[in-house]
């Protein structure tokens, strides 16, 4: 059975977006290349000091220091 996504919030002024192997994305690839403070995402995995993320329609890598897991209210 598969875990579902952890939903998390974004704690930095800005996350940029990154690829798998740590660079920014680029902007013609995606629209929205940051993620605003206060945005809530879903983490999809983890790989070393990165997490990939989905937000929106907008899917990459932000550093996982960036972001915080959402308490679960039940």
């Amino acid at each position: 059975m598969q875990q579902a996504p952890a939903l998390l919030r974004v704690v930095v002024e800005e996350a940029q977006l990154l690829e798998r192997t740590g660079t920014p994305v680029a902007a013609r690839r995606q629209r929205g290349t940051s993620l605003p403070e206060g945005a809530l995402v879903y983490a999809l995995e983890r790989e070393g000091p990165l997490v990939r993320i989905e937000w929106g329609e907008s899917e990459g890598w932000v550093l996982g220091t960036q972001l915080r897991i959402v308490p679960d209210p039940g």
